[in-house]
């Protein structure tokens, strides 16, 4: 059987927000919930669940892991991989500009179009399809 492999962020991992967020703040959550979505996506395709994701992982940690698991040969050519980007403030790179000065828009939007770039580099040189979901992408 096939493997669905998650990787994320709490979104991923299946924690509900708490209703009272403000957008783009820090964010708290209520419990998680009994099925969350990665299981309901293998189950539908007939996929053995793997949820790599936890609360609060930065772009660059879960790139990490997942490179990780490609080199290894963990994930097989025949398993889907979901990847969830988070919010890229959580990246060492941007937090350190947050508040600095006026380049710290531009450093958000550079990781996040690293993190693009190089999940499309990763689904090239290793043959594996990534679902690649923007779940805090601005408009």
């Amino acid at each position: 059987m096939s493997t669905l492999h998650a990787f994320g962020d709490s979104f991923v991992y299946g924690m509900i927000e708490n209703e009272n967020n403000p957008p783009y703040g820090d964010v708290e959550h209520d419990r998680p919930y009994t099925r969350p979505f990665p299981i309901i996506v293998a189950e539908h395709f007939d996929l053995k669940p793997v949820i790599r994701a936890l609360p609060g992982r930065s772009n660059n940690v879960q790139l990490t892991d997942l490179y990780t698991e490609l080199i290894n040969d963990k994930i097989l050519s025949t398993d889907l991989i979901f990847y969830g980007i988070t919010e890229p403030r959580r990246d060492p790179s941007v937090r350190y500009y947050k508040g600095r000065d006026s380049s710290w828009e531009y450093v958000h939007n550079m990781a996040y179009c690293t993190t693009r770039l190089l999940l499309e580099q990763y689904s090239r040189i290793f043959d594996r399809e990534i679902l690649i979901a923007d779940i805090f992408k601005r408009n």
